[in-house]
């Protein structure tokens, strides 16, 4: 009872949070996409949730999206703030960056930085999120609120197919509790209110996952076209996870109950057929073997390099008699540092010119662990 009377009330200061930042920055783009997107959200509740339910799981999406609205909004303006260009943990800006320059190609006017065949060595970027995000800039210019914004509603749909699929598996009361949870969790709100990919590909899970489920109560075409049409654009957010899903269906086709022989044999020959065929295409080097583990575990190690989060032995250090050595007071912060050009340094600054370049620190941290000749 509470929280229906807390709820409106709380959703109008998140809104009112939100859409004032933006009125007082003037970003036009971001104040209209705000209300198509929550019509789009009322509509994925009028299709999923029971006639009885939609008043209750309205309001939590409503509250959820204004929440994402105001954090996306306070976060962005507050990293603008502060020189960081509205950008946060790196990777939103480099999809950012990406996106604007395949888009400034495509117009005839291309950032020397970044053109064709490398993208400034960011090629490997390419894909799901960054070609849509791009769509979006080629219709209404580089306005990144608008894709950070989508990110939020993405998210909710996520939440709302979770909902579902719990109330489908259990009951009532366990599709709600799953509802808040997804739709509330701080991490998940963080990082679907930055523009990152992460909320797309959870969508995308939770879309093949709920399609899955869908086909194993009732077998119909509609239901294995959706997990496939979800699987080709995960292939270009996390690899692994696509290769995971498409060997998984097959099985789970397989034993789906309450069908004939024949018609289990056909739906199983179809899903392999179907799986085989994805993966074939797919260029990420992961595929079913006996280096299957080995390869995630690379991949795994790769992306943990790539956020800074992984520990990277020190090469040893050779001592030679009468060699000194100077010890900083302060250590690095990463022994996993690598000596970078000045030429990136200079790459960097033209990049984002409004963002501190780390390749002369990184260089300065390891000339401080030089031996220094006596």
């Amino acid at each position: 009872m509470a929280f229906r009377h807390a709820c409106p009330g709380l959703t109008g200061l998140l809104l009112g949070i939100g859409v004032g930042l933006l009125v007082a920055d003037g970003r036009v783009w971001p104040m209209v996409a705000i209300p198509l997107l929550a019509l789009a959200l009322w509509g994925v509740v009028q299709w999923l949730v029971p006639q009885e339910e939609r008043r209750r799981v309205g309001a939590i999406i409503a509250l959820g999206f204004a929440l994402h609205v105001a954090v996306a909004v306070v976060l962005f303006t507050g990293a603008l703030a502060v020189g960081l260009g509205g950008f946060i943990p790196g990777d939103d800006a480099e999809y950012y960056f990406l996106s604007r320059t395949f888009v400034a190609y495509l117009h005839g006017q291309p950032d020397p930085v970044s053109v064709p065949p490398y993208w400034g060595g960011e090629a490997y970027l390419f894909g799901t999120w960054v070609y849509l995000e791009s769509a979006i800039f080629f219709v209404i210019g580089p306005e990144v609120l608008v894709p950070i914004l989508l990110n939020g509603a993405f998210a909710l749909v996520m939440s709302l197919l979770v909902y579902d699929l719990a109330r489908r598996l259990f009951d009532a009361r366990a599709a709600l509790i799953a509802l808040v949870l997804t739709a509330f969790f701080p991490s998940l709100v963080l990082w679907s209110s930055l523009n990152l990919k992460d909320a797309l590909a959870l969508l995308l899970i939770a879309l093949c996952l709920w399609a899955l489920v869908r086909f194993q109560e009732r077998p119909r075409w509609s239901a294995l076209a959706v997990v496939f049409a979800a699987l080709v654009p995960i292939g270009g957010l996390r690899d692994y996870i696509f290769v995971g899903l498409a060997l998984l269906t097959p099985l789970v086709v397989a034993v789906t109950p309450r069908q004939a022989l024949a018609a289990r044999a056909r739906w199983t020959g179809t899903a392999i057929i179907a799986s085989a065929l994805l993966l074939s295409l797919d260029s990420s080097g992961i595929a079913p073997g006996p280096q299957l583990l080995e390869t995630f575990e690379g991949v795994r190690h790769a992306m943990a390099l790539g956020a800074r989060t992984a520990y990277v032995e020190p090469p040893p250090v050779v001592v030679v008699e009468g060699d000194t050595f100077v010890v900083p007071t302060v250590a690095p912060s990463s022994s996993a540092v690598a000596e970078a050009p000045a030429a990136s340094s200079a790459y960097e600054s033209a990049r984002h010119p409004e963002r501190r370049s780390y390749a002369a620190s990184a260089t300065r941290a390891v000339d401080a662990w030089r031996p220094i000749a006596s």
